[in-house]
């Protein structure tokens, strides 16, 4: 289908006025070019032309593609939407104290130059373990409050009877700011409203979770989680189809140590995903739509690296830092086989160096997983193998370290 008020070319323009000149004005007779009537004509035209370019620019204006930005604002405005004030850091910080102190509902802290409060709900005395993590947002909105590792401690603003007046900030991540959305970035969020994007997938919702200030990866609850095996013959065992749930593992790599988050902060990722109540649409997911964030187990696990020849403190340096970027790739429940530790091995040393690599849990405990004969680990259902340390000894039959 054809626009029905197409624009005419210039040409067609001027050609229709003379048409119309020449019979309303001149009884029919031609008009003589460079005459008073052609430049009339070539008035009139211009004229006509001016009308359709500002009709064309006004009815782009209409189209939030294409707007100004004061008329995208005016459009938007008549739906609700509005353009994002600046954002405000969040971070996590751990307080110790005396066991039973009293804490008060609303802690702000002094982190850098800047000031934090806590959000969600604070426990009104400090647990027995003597320490507690809370959830803080910057007073003040923009990234200034963000730190990648630079501020690692900080301080309350008012002390608090048997509380450590000193603060640790949790990797020293404090995430989320930004400044306040421009024109262009509101541009892309209104058109991305507008078009129709279903709730109910995991894509988006592990996209949304990791809006989440300082969430790294979002993990499907997979693995030795699904199913029972073949060797589950208890009647209580419970199988589950991974594939019929929402169930994710939501990982903290820069903030908490192994990347688990601590059960508050699970919680409360559990509460805004899918609200108080499963199911009921309370949360992010629509109603009928269930699921859960589930908080892994750390199993800890040493990992041993044998080289017939003595490897350089350069290449020790870049074993290690290969293997522990490897180690936070990986997922709870998912098995490791020992040939990708070795295989980074090799990159390093290069193939022509024999090398081998074997993992050891720091405790042994058949409920968290088992090593097999070939060195693979296999965890258990919830449960991720996180790195203690990485050791560098001679391989049996090498030449040594000079």
């Amino acid at each position: 289908m054809t626009c029905s008020l197409e624009r005419p070319s210039l040409q067609n323009i001027f050609n229709r006025q003379r048409d119309m000149f020449s019979t309303t004005v001149l009884n029919g007779s031609p008009i003589i070019p460079e005459s008073n009537e052609w430049y009339v004509v070539a008035l009139n035209a211009a004229m006509v032309e001016e009308f359709y370019a500002i009709t064309e620019q006004q009815w782009k204006e209409r189209d939030p593609r294409y707007a100004c930005c004061d008329n995208l604002y005016k459009l938007a405005a008549a739906e609700g939407i509005y353009p994002r004030t600046s954002k405000r850091a969040e971070g996590y910080v751990k307080l110790l104290g005396t066991a039973g102190s009293v804490l008060p509902s609303t802690i702000e802290v002094i982190l850098g130059t800047r000031n934090y409060r806590s959000i969600g709900v604070v426990p009104t005395t400090m647990p027995q373990a003597g320490e507690i993590i809370i959830n803080v947002r910057a007073v003040e909105g923009g990234v200034e409050g963000n730190s990648d590792g630079v501020v690692t401690t900080g301080t309350l603003a008012s002390a608090i009877a048997g509380v450590d007046r000193t603060v640790e900030v949790c990797g020293g991540m404090l995430c989320g700011g930004e400044p306040a959305e421009d024109c262009e970035a509101f541009r892309r969020r209104y058109l991305d409203r507008k078009t129709y994007q279903p709730r109910a997938t995991a894509t988006w919702l592990k996209n949304k979770i990791l809006e989440w200030p300082c969430a790294t990866r979002v993990l499907d609850r997979a693995g030795s989680c699904c199913g029972c095996g073949d060797d589950c013959l208890d009647p209580e065992c419970k199988c589950v189809s991974c594939g019929d749930n929402m169930e994710f593992y939501v990982m903290f790599d820069n903030s908490f140590p192994c990347g688990i988050p601590p059960e508050s902060v699970v919680a409360q990722l559990n509460q805004w995903v899918f609200g108080e109540h499963a199911g009921y649409g309370e949360g992010l997911v629509e109603i009928g739509v269930c699921g859960r964030i589930v908080q892994p187990i750390a199993d800890m696990v040493n990992i041993r690296v044998d080289i017939e020849d003595c490897p350089t403190a350069g290449q020790q340096n870049q074993i290690e830092n290969d293997i522990i970027a490897f180690m936070k790739t990986i997922a709870p429940s998912q098995p490791i086989r020992m040939q990708q530790i070795e295989l980074i091995v090799a990159n390093v040393m290069g193939g022509a160096v024999n090398t081998s690599a074997r993992m050891e849990q720091v405790t042994p405990n058949r409920e968290a997983g088992y090593i097999n004969d070939c060195g693979d680990y296999y965890p258990e259902c919830d449960y991720l193998p996180c790195l203690n340390e990485v050791t560098f000894t001679k391989l049996e039959g090498g030449l040594g370290c000079a």
